[in-house]
This record gives C-alpha cells, sequence and structure tokens, in this order.
C-alpha cells in the first residue's frame, strides 16, 4: 500500500452543465479464480498481453478470452493497452495454499523418484506439519508424487490436500476446504521443497484464507495493491433483480470521487433495463451500464486504456466503433429505440439499402461526466495535474507564498494545459449557452468563456491570505478544460431542386 498523493495535491473535478439533473487508464477485471492469490502484494495481478493471460489462466480459460479483446479494441484502432489488471473476487470461504514455483516436469519426476526417505515441513495455521520418510520411487508422474505427500499430510492435518497443476507446472498444497481464515506460510529450505520449490527463495507463492467479503471490500482489497487503473469490470453478468452484487459495486465505484468509472453488463433486454432504472433511482454516478456479452466491454475498456496521451489528437469517442468478433445484440429498432431511451450502452447491427455496419453505442456513463470518454479524460488531467506539481515539489528549494511561487504553480498547471491541446483532451473554438457563461464569470470574475473558447482551458494559482501564509495551508487554484465531444449521429436535409 501507499499514501494516496490527494493527501498532499487535491483536485476536486467538477463538470459545469446548465442543464438540471443533468498516464495508463488501464481496467481491472474481477476473477473469481483461485490462481489469484490472496495476499498483500498479489491480489491483483498486471497481464500486458493476451498471452501472458494465456499463459497464466490457460487458453480455454475465461479470462484469456476476455482479453483477446481487451487488448485488440476496435477494428482500425492504434496501438493497444499496455495493462490489464485481473483482481481476485472473494465471495465465500477461500482455504490456504501454498503454491511452488514453476517446475520442470521431466527433470523433476526423475529427481523425485531418487527420494526414498524424503522430508518437508508445511506451516498451516501457525502449526508446523513435518512429513518425514516420503517414498517417491515407485511413483510414475508428478501427480503421483503429489499423492504421496498429501497422503502424510492429512494424517497431521485432515482434509488438507496436495495436488501438481499442468498449467501451472506447480505443487500446490491446500489447506481444508472451507477454513476461511487458515493461514500458510514458506516450508522451510530442504532438498524436498527446494526441489519442488516451495520455499521463499524458490518463489514459491502464498494465498491466505479469508471469509466471504463484500463488493466493496473487494474492490478496496484491489485498490490497496494498486491505483494505477481507470475502469473496473467483472467476468460475470449482472445478477437478477434485485442486484444486491451490482448495486454494491455500483455505490463503491460512486464513492470514489470520480476517480474509477465501473462497466456491468447483461445480455438479458428485461435484467440490464431493470438494473439500469435501480442504478438512476439510487443516484449511482459513473456507471458504464451495457446490453451485451462480456465481448463488447472488454473491447471498449481495452480502447480506452490503449490511448496515448503523449500523441497528437488522441483522444477517442466508443459512439460507432466497430469491434470484430463482437456479437451485436441489438438488430432492429424498436430495441434501439429502447436502449437509447434509457442511455444503456450496446453493439448494433446497422443496415442500408444495400451495406451493413456494426457499430457501439454510445458510451454512455451516469452521473455528471455523461460519457465515458470524459471521465477517462479527466482522471487523466488529475494525474498529470498532481504527478506535474509533484515533480515541481520535488525539485524546488523552496516554492514562497508570493507571486514568484504562484507563477510557477501556474506555470506546471499551463503545461498540463498544452498538453491538453495537443492530445485532445482540451479544444478550442466551443460556445456556451448563456447560463455558463454567467456561472464561469461568477466563479472568476472576468469572462472566462472567452477564454476557453480560444484557448481551450484556464489555469490560475489564487494568492493565499495571511493565515494560509503563516500556517503553511494548502493554496487554492483552478483548472479550466472544454472539450468539444464527438459527433455520432448526423441528420441530412436533401432536396431536389427543379
Amino acid at each position: 500500500m501507499s499514501i494516496s498523493l490527494d493527501k498532499l495535491i487535491k483536485v476536486n473535478s467538477g463538470v459545469i452543465n446548465a442543464a438540471t439533473r443533468a498516464t495508463t487508464i488501464s481496467n481491472m477485471l474481477m476473477t473469481k479464480s483461485t490462481l489469484v492469490p490472496i495476499n498483500a502484494t498479489q491480489r491483483a495481478l498486471p497481464f500486458a498481453s493476451s498471452d501472458q493471460v494465456s499463459n497464466y489462466f490457460g487458453v480455454d480459460s475465461n479470462e484469456y478470452l476476455y482479453s483477446t479483446f481487451y487488448f485488440k479494441g476496435y477494428d482500425g484502432q492504434s496501438g493497444m493497452a499496455k495493462l490489464l489488471w485481473i483482481g481476485r473476487w472473494v465471495d465465500g470461504d477461500q482455504a490456504a495454499y501454498i503454491r511452488g514455483n514453476s517446475i520442470n516436469p521431466t527433470t523433476t519426476l526423475t529427481a523425485l523418484k531418487a527420494i526414498t526417505a524424503g522430508a518437508i515441513t508445511f506451516t498451516f495455521n501457525s502449526t508446523t506439519q513435518a512429513l518425514t520418510n516420503l517414498d517417491f520411487s515407485a511413483a510414475t508422474s508428478l501427480s503421483g508424487c503429489a499423492l504421496i505427500i498429501q497422503t502424510a499430510l492429512a494424517t497431521s492435518l485432515s482434509g488438507a490436500t496436495v495436488v501438481y497443476s499442468a498449467l501451472t507446472q506447480s505443487f500446490i498444497a491446500t489447506a481444508p476446504v472451507g477454513t476461511g481464515t487458515s493461514t500458510v506460510g514458506f516450508c522451510p529450505a530442504g532438498t524436498l521443497s527446494t526441489l519442488i520449490k516451495m520455499t521463499a527463495a524458490t518463489l514459491a507463492v502464498l494465498s491466505q484464507g479469508a471469509v466471504d467479503q463484500t463488493p466493496a471490500q473487494n474492490w478496496q482489497a484491489v485498490k490497496n495493491i494498486t491505483r494505477n487503473w481507470g475502469t473496473g469490470s467483472k467476468l460475470w453478468e449482472v445478477e437478477a433483480s434485485p442486484f444486491a452484487e451490482s448495486l454494491a459495486d455500483c455505490e463503491w465505484f460512486n464513492g470514489q470521487n470520480g476517480a474509477y468509472a465501473y462497466a456491468p453488463y447483461s445480455s438479458t433486454l428485461a435484467t440490464v433495463l431493470a438494473f439500469k432504472a435501480a442504478v438512476v433511482d439510487a443516484t449511482y454516478a459513473n456507471i458504464f451500464v451495457n446490453y451485451t456479452l462480456y465481448d463488447l466491454p472488454a473491447g471498449e475498456l481495452g480502447a480506452l486504456a490503449a490511448v496515448n496521451y503523449r500523441q497528437t489528437n488522441a483522444v477517442i469517442s466508443l459512439t460507432n466503433k466497430s469491434f470484430s468478433g463482437v456479437t451485436p445484440l441489438v438488430t432492429d429498432d424498436d430495441t434501439y429505440d429502447l436502449l437509447v431511451a434509457a442511455k444503456i450502452n450496446f453493439y448494433g447491427r446497422f443496415q442500408s439499402r444495400n451495406d451493413e455496419f456494426n457499430f457501439a453505442e454510445e458510451g454512455w456513463l451516469t452521473g455528471q461526466w455523461l460519457y465515458i470518454e470524459n471521465l477517462v479524460n479527466n482522471i487523466w488531467v488529475v494525474d498529470q495535474i498532481q504527478i506535474k506539481l509533484a515533480g515541481f515539489l520535488k525539485t524546488s528549494k523552496i516554492t514562497p507564498y508570493n507571486s514568484t511561487g504562484y507563477t510557477s504553480l501556474q506555470t506546471v498547471l499551463i503545461s498540463v494545459g498544452e498538453l491538453a491541446k495537443v492530445n485532445g483532451v482540451a479544444t478550442i473554438g466551443n460556445v456556451f449557452s448563456e447560463a455558463i457563461i454567467q456561472k464561469l464569470q461568477a466563479d472568476v470574475g472576468f469572462d472566462l468563456a472567452a477564454t476557453l473558447t480560444s484557448q481551450g482551458y484556464y489555469a490560475v494559482i489564487t494568492p493565499a491570505d495571511y493565515d494560509q501564509r503563516v500556517n503553511r495551508e494548502p493554496v487554492d487554484g483552478s483548472f479550466y478544460y472544454t472539450n468539444s465531444g464527438n459527433i455520432g449521429k448526423i441528420t441530412i436535409n436533401n432536396n431536389l431542386v427543379v
């Protein structure tokens, strides 16, 4: 874990909207696979490609299938997501286990068969289980060797299991099933424990027992491992009404101050309509609801994670993107109208007289950000403000409470604004309603709308008062930016003049 940079540099984000009621941003994918251990450093694991996911979870795993869409993104995409986090979801008692590091199956079996009086010590529940006189000479497989160890272990820890996994090419010893508070430690170094790589020195993996956790506890657990993600999703669909688990997910994301978006989905129309209505009734923000299988949100979140904010015109909209291999569930006008009215995202098949297109629609997000790309782009803005100010403070000898200090800090904010103009997060030429113009005027005391129209952003540091200076309290600053949105629908008035 680490201290949130919010403690030093707090960025409060908001959307100025006259309507009423109105880095790498990677994804955190939750799985129930026990291959992801439960411990203080590995509750969430990073993967840089679908090949890495396949090697870890297996080519037939749902994790791998999800990752293929995630790292592929949309058709014609430039680059791919640099990272996919996969976190462990705990929704029942989980037994502790120790998984040895990967071995060479052939040479290890040969070496094991040469052992006729082996010894190894396990430590479950803070008690040692010392096994001796282990004879592997008659074993014909690594699974057979595991059974020999299990038989001996069961005499001192009833119900414990030891298996050999061909997928991970490792031995796994597990405490009795259902002992959610069980613990495990590394095996002490010895001939056998080193051979099957169950020691700390051979990089064995420990997974501690756990009791059932709430959705909030699960999400907080992976956040404690890393903050380097911007969206969250699961391998399974939204459950049936009353949506207790999924709404609890939404509640946690709603409380994250715009730092993360959540992407629940269902391939059942009645379910997704009722779920979205429940989300709206609860006024949960930053929820990206989809009518789809897992494939569409995987591709969409991967596309957002692939944005390289260092490039010119880097930002994207998810509207009207095509994702090869994704199944379009919407193929008729009535379903289209129903989902658009509810602002539920989907993948549809559109036809003209003689052509066909599969498009994603439309990136809607609950709450003030309206569209998921707005929130993801703002996550980048917040991160840039924090890291650039942190970098400045790190190298500055002193930052005084005077015009020199204020100008220095404002220059840092301006650098963020200029970069935002390059990558498309901030754009020029936008016009605003009279209500917005008056609101901006009241905020800063001059015609800020005109500045935003011509410049795309505005940054200012407010001079501190006497008490702020004497007590070295935080100085206040403001960063405004505007974006031109995305044209996703077009109406053409076609006229024959005769």
